[in-house]
């Protein structure tokens, strides 16, 4: 999953990452309650789907 998945519509991307990556619970539940602050910081998170570390 690259990150130009992020443009798609918010609900199948982060789906696809809260399936495959259930430790980013968390970054999801920030998305939906803080959108705007999410949009801002999208980029930075593009690594999300590729990686393992529990940085958060």
């Amino acid at each position: 999953m690259e990150s130009t998945r992020w443009s798609e519509p918010l609900g199948v991307p982060l789906a696809t990452v809260f399936l495959e990556s259930p430790g980013w619970v968390r970054v999801i539940n920030f998305a939906f309650k803080f959108p705007a602050q999410f949009s801002e910081i999208q980029h930075s998170i593009s690594w999300l789907p590729s990686t393992r570390s529990n940085s958060f």
